[in-house]
């Protein structure tokens, strides 16, 4: 029995739209709504080829004037693009938060010298044992460094690509036809 059929037999609930967590992204989800005829809104995760290439194309639109607005009084941007998830047609709602994104490389530099700190002069046996380290300290982190040298002294070097990851998006996939704008309620 789907939520869908406990809602619509049980409650009687006829007009619904799923509001869902980055957790319930997956491309069999999407279909599966779609094919259901679900409704939904759903944060795209950044962790998807999808999103990678949003943010790549679409960057400059998202620092345009032509794409601002004010939300709390707080300046914001914002991209509606319509892409296709397994053959589902979506629009993918893209928000830049500039002060958001300060804030975030501010946390984000605070974490990188921390662990630095941390590692040094500390011994590992093993390369694999100072990444463990590293991402009991700061989830994800390992993936900014680059880990050198022999046991039981190891360094880490700083990839000087692994800070680009930092620029700050909020995002969701909407289907069409279930706003005529998703996004005029933060307008």
């Amino acid at each position: 029995m789907t939520l869908r059929n406990i809602l619509l037999d049980n409650l009687g609930v006829r007009d619904l739209t799923f509001i869902l967590d980055r957790g319930f992204y997956s491309e069999a989800n999407i279909k599966d709504m779609d094919e259901e005829e679900i409704r939904f809104v759903l944060p795209l995760s950044f962790l998807t080829k999808i999103a990678t290439q949003l943010i790549s194309k679409h960057h400059r639109d998202l620092q345009s004037s032509l794409n601002g607005f004010y939300y709390k009084k707080k300046p914001m941007f914002h991209v509606k693009r319509e892409i296709a998830i397994s053959d589902v047609s979506l629009y993918a709602h893209l928000f830049h938060d500039e002060k958001r994104k300060v804030d975030e490389v501010e946390h984000l530099m605070r974490q990188i010298v921390e662990v630095e700190g941390r590692v040094e002069g500390k011994e590992f046996l093993k390369k694999e044992a100072v990444k463990e380290y590293l991402e009991q300290t700061f989830k994800g982190i390992s993936r900014l460094f680059e880990i050198i040298g022999e046991a039981p002294r190891f360094e880490l070097k700083r990839k000087p690509k692994g800070f680009g990851t930092t620029y700050h998006l909020l995002s969701a996939v909407v289907k069409p036809g279930l706003y005529k704008d998703a996004c005029d309620c933060l307008r």
